[in-house]
Parts: structure tokens; C-alpha cells; sequence
């Protein structure tokens, strides 16, 4: 063990190789301040006073201080640069700064309006305090999430009804389909983004209407509503989450929001919430019809933890009487898009459109009503024919992945809605992982449609899917194979 000195062989060698490195950083052949080197470097080695390094197992152009260097190297695309250390790592990590150069030689993989997804490279300064380090597939925002959480709320999350054959169905339609790529095309700009009732959005996936938000994190759906304004989406906010229309709106009010109601009072009290959602500037209002009776969820039945059914007399029994007859009324007293959202048949997606909706959503409640249902993706080519084009078609149902964003599109979708995704990523670390979460998933879009050969959604057919064999059994959490990755440190 020994410390490097200004005048050895190893200090030089390392000097050149953060002047050579910077220059390439800094772009093309730009002179190097050589004085200021001089002067970071003694800084650099102040800073390593009580440091000692190892010569023989850390190689010489990787050499790094701790906390408090005036100088940092981290990884960049399999290189090493340094950095000042006023900069932040956010720089290399996918959101360059506009007053940062760009990196000469660096391959930027482009989609959308010029934006940049790169993953982490290199251990930040506080794994805890980084997201991009922390998460960088999506099941460890499930494994988060579990850890966050308690029993009773974690299976109200992840849980169906019954038997859950429904909720395992909607995971099987989606594994019953297969890609057939197609090659040498020009993918080199992939438009991942597409236009939602007027507002275009980053990628076409919203956040679904769940319920209880703040049961997930304190802030419940003003949080989500925040995240997905800074991520650039969209919500569909629960009639029973917190904090409740107003307060959901003010925490975005240049947010992408649509208001979803259960009906639990009479024609004046749906009336007034169709009027709140326009004044609090609500792209869309949505109308939930598959809960006419409240499903057994035997999870918490069997930890005796919640049990509910509809009575005479209780608000519930509004939602059991509401019939197409409101949906006219509601029709005529709107001034924003109507959706209907729980919409499993060619017959209803018929109906539905023949009263002026606007959208139909494609939904059996993430299999958490009906038990043995169809899978919400195996519906939709028949509603998606049904409507011919008459209205907007939206679905949900264990969308987890990039690719089930693509499938469902392909299959005629306008747009996909998720539900305990991004539940996942609130849980596990609030607004911010909401955000995270939503990258992710944009780059596996990005990365779906580059390697079937199209450039953006305009492009899909059903000449890129057929029927596949799943390979493994569906359930919640199938799409995630890596949950029970050891923990380790690999080379």
C-alpha cells in the first residue's frame, strides 16, 4: 500500500489520462487549461491524505477519491472522464445539461423529442439518495414496494377475486402473443410519444384509477398527479382516493388528469361531479360499470380483513341501479370526453358508442370483479372492430412491460392504462419513483419498437404479431423473473 506522489511515474500517468479524457469529454481537439489541471490535481491529492490505494488492483485510469476530491471519474458508456465535482452525476446519467458539451464519439440513443435514456453507470455518491442508480429494471420497485408495505395493503394490491383466474388470464393474453421483427429499417429516431385527446404525451400509458392511494404514500393522488406532470403522462384519478378532485388537480393544474367516479349517490350528485371535473380542468371523465356488486377478495376475507357487499340502503346500491339512461344524461351535460370504463364485450363497446362515448375503456377491473373472466387484451380486438373507429379504445390489465405497451397498441389500442405498475414505484419511493418507474418503461417502448423495425406507433400491424407459446406459468408477478435474483456483487 503506499500513496501516489506528484512526481512519480503512476501520478503523471494519471494526470495525462484525466487531460486526455477531458478533452474528449469537452468534444473536439479544445485546449486544455494545463495550470488549472495543475491546481486540481494538488487539491485532488489534499483531499487523499488519509486515502490509501491499492497500485496493484486499481488501475491507474480509474483512480478515484472519496468524498470531498475536488475531481471525480465515473463510467460513461465504457469509458472514464472527469468531471468537476460542482456537476451532477444526473449529467451522465440521461438528462444532459444544456450548458454541458456533447460527448465526442458517445452513441446517444435517440427517440421522441430528442430526449436521451441512459442507465446509470458507476456507483453514485449515495446509492439511497439515487434513483437512477437504485432502480434500473423494474421489479426492484417491486421488491421496494413489498418491503414498504404491509400484508393487508400489499394484497390489496397485488390480489384479484376469487380464485383470480381473471387476474391470471390478463397475464396470459398478453404472454399468448409473439413478435415477428422485421430488420433494416431506419430506426435511428423512434418516436416513442402519442397524442391523448388533444394533449400530446410522452408515452401513451396513464396511471390507472386506483383506490386508497394514500394507503401507498401520504400524498396519494396529488402525488401522482405531480409525478406524472413531471414525467409527461397522465393519471385517471379514483373517486376514492385522496386528496379528492380539487386537490388532486391544484397539486398539477397543467397536468394530464381525468376524473374516474364511483356512483354512490343519485343523478345530482353524479351531475355535480361531472361539473367539479370540468371546472378543476379534467381532460376527460370516466365511468366505472363493472362494480355493481363488490367482489370477494379472499385474501383479506381470510385474514378477516375486510368484507363488504352491497345492501339496501347502502350507497352502493346507486351504482347497481346506474344504466345506459344515465350515461345519455351525463352525455348531454358534459362538455369534456366521457369514457366508460369496465367495457368486455364487442356487444357493450357497440351499445356504448351508439350513446356518444367518447372513449371505451377495455377493463375487468385488473381481475379484481369477476372472477374467470377473459384476459383484457383478448377482448380488445373484438371491441377494437365493434367500435370501428367511432370512438377512442382503451385498456388495462397487467400491462407491466414495454413490450405489453406495444402489444396492446398493436392490437388497435389508442392507449394503455396501468394500475399496480406504477403502484409499485409510489410505494417504493413516492413521486420520484413514479417518475423512474415511467422511464424505464419509455426506454423499453423505445427499445420494443427500434427491434421490430418501426419508428413510431403509425407504423404497427398485426403483421408483427402472431400467436405465441407462453413460457411460463401467468401470474401477478410472471413478467419479473429476476425477483428472487441473488443479492450479490458481480465483476
Amino acid at each position: 500500500m503506499c500513496k501516489p506522489q506528484h512526481g512519480s511515474q503512476v501520478y503523471q500517468k494519471r494526470k495525462q489520462d484525466r487531460a486526455d479524457h477531458e478533452q474528449q469529454l469537452r468534444g473536439i481537439n479544445a485546449p486544455i487549461d494545463t495550470a488549472k489541471h495543475q491546481q486540481r490535481d494538488t487539491g485532488h491529492h489534499a483531499g487523499l491524505a488519509n486515502d490509501t490505494v491499492s497500485e496493484p488492483n486499481v488501475p491507474e485510469s480509474l483512480h478515484t477519491g472519496k468524498k470531498g476530491a475536488c475531481e471525480i471519474l465515473i463510467s460513461h458508456l465504457g469509458q472514464t472522464y472527469p468531471i468537476d465535482e460542482s456537476k451532477s452525476v444526473e449529467t451522465f446519467i440521461g438528462r444532459t445539461r444544456a450548458d454541458e458539451p456533447a460527448v465526442a464519439g458517445a452513441e446517444r440513443l435517440r427517440y421522441g423529442a430528442g430526449r436521451v435514456f441512459q442507465p446509470a453507470r458507476g456507483p453514485p455518491m449515495s446509492d439511497d439518495d439515487n434513483l437512477e442508480y437504485r432502480f434500473q429494471n423494474l421489479h426492484e420497485f417491486v421488491k421496494a414496494a413489498r418491503q414498504n408495505l404491509n400484508r393487508n395493503n400489499w394484497d390489496y394490491l397485488i390480489g384479484g377475486s376469487e380464485s383470480e383466474t381473471t387476474l391470471a388470464r390478463n397475464r396470459l393474453a398478453l404472454d399468448s402473443i409473439g413478435f415477428r421483427p422485421r430488420v433494416l429499417r431506419d430506426v435511428s429516431n423512434v418516436d416513442v410519444s402519442r397524442e391523448v385527446f388533444g394533449r400530446k404525451l410522452r408515452i401513451p400509458v396513464l396511471t390507472a384509477p386506483v383506490g386508497s392511494l394514500e394507503n401507498f404514500e401520504p400524498g396519494g393522488g396529488g402525488t401522482v398527479a405531480a409525478a406524472t406532470a413531471k414525467f409527461g403522462n397522465g393519471m385517471i384519478l379514483s373517486s376514492v382516493s385522496h386528496p379528492g378532485l380539487e386537490k388532486t388537480a391544484a397539486a398539477a393544474p397543467d397536468g394530464f388528469r381525468v376524473f374516474q367516479l364511483y356512483v354512490r349517490g343519485d343523478e345530482d350528485w353524479v351531475d355535480d361531479h361531472v361539473r367539479r371535473a370540468m371546472d378543476n380542468g379534467y381532460a376527460a371523465f370516466c365511468l366505472t360499470v363493472d362494480t355493481d356488486s363488490y367482489s370477494r377478495r379472499e385474501r383479506d376475507i381470510a385474514k378477516r380483513h375486510e368484507r363488504r357487499r352491497v345492501r339496501v340502503g347502502d350507497a352502493r346500491i346507486y351504482q347497481a341501479r346506474f344504466n345506459w339512461r344515465d350515461i345519455e344524461r351525463i352525455k348531454r351535460l358534459s362538455k369534456i370526453p366521457v369514457l366508460i370504463k369496465g367495457i368486455a364485450t364487442a356487444e357493450d363497446a357497440k351499445i356504448a358508442v351508439d350513446h356518444g362515448v367518447d372513449c371505451v375503456y377495455v377493463s375487468n377491473h385488473g381481475g379484481r370483479q369477476l372472477d374467470q373472466g377473459i384476459g383484457s387484451v383478448e377482448v380488445l380486438p373484438e371491441v377494437v372492430e365493434a367500435v370501428g373507429g367511432r370512438a377512442k379504445v382503451w385498456v388495462d390489465g397487467s400491462i407491466t412491460r414495454g413490450t405489453d405497451v406495444v402489444k396492446a397498441i398493436t392490437l388497435g389500442a389508442d392507449c394503455v392504462v396501468v394500475g399496480r405498475l406504477y403502484v409499485y414505484g409510489l410505494a417504493a419511493a413516492g413521486g420520484p419513483g413514479v417518475v423512474r418507474l415511467f422511464e424505464i418503461l419509455e426506454d423499453e417502448i423505445r427499445i420494443c419498437l427500434s427491434l421490430l423495425g418501426v419508428a413510431h406507433y403509425g407504423e404497427l400491424d398485426k403483421s408483427y404479431i402472431r400467436a405465441a407459446r407462453p413460457v411460463v406459468p401467468a401470474h401477478v408477478h410472471s413478467p419479473f423473473p429476476h425477483l428472487d435474483l441473488p443479492k450479490e456483487t458481480y465483476p
